[in-house]
């Protein structure tokens, strides 16, 4: 536990997982390095982070 106030942290976490989760929403996670753009989907046992596609050369 890092938090100093972990049920706070918890709020925290989910409320942005709630808004990560709103349709046309894209997030940067840093953290994930070799897919740092995606969205999260709330489908299957719970939210999971799905990576945006690059978009093709022009």
């Amino acid at each position: 536990m890092y938090d100093s106030d972990p049920v706070r942290a918890a709020g925290h976490r989910r409320r942005l997982v709630d808004e990560l989760a709103e349709p046309g929403t894209i997030g940067f996670g840093i953290h994930v390095a070799d897919v740092v753009f995606g969205r999260v989907r709330r489908d299957g046992d719970g939210p999971a982070w799905k990576p945006v596609e690059a978009a093709e050369p022009r």
